[in-house]
């Protein structure tokens, strides 16, 4: 039989350790502010898509908390470097 009273508090602290890393990763980017990954011009009564950019950013967790190790952004031109960003997983 499962004795639940070690094996509860070990996954409601596991639990509470990613809530806690995915809220501490969204704060994170939200520190960023807005994505720079579309920017667009007036044309008259409409709008027309000047620039599309592709984003990219890897983060890690360190002692003092999540931080961001590379961020690349690259200007989507059809050249190879723009669709190796779009590539990534």
């Amino acid at each position: 039989m499962i004795d639940l009273a070690e094996t509860c508090p070990d996954r409601i602290e596991a639990r509470v350790r990613l809530l806690e890393d995915r809220a501490e990763i969204f704060q994170l980017m939200a520190a960023y502010g807005p994505s720079d990954a579309m920017d667009a011009e007036t044309l008259g009564e409409g709008h027309s898509i000047a620039r599309i950019s592709a984003n990219c950013g890897h983060i890690v967790g360190t002692p003092a908390g999540w931080r961001i190790a590379h961020r690349l952004n690259r200007h989507i031109t059809g050249e190879d470097a723009s669709r190796a960003v779009l590539a990534q997983k």
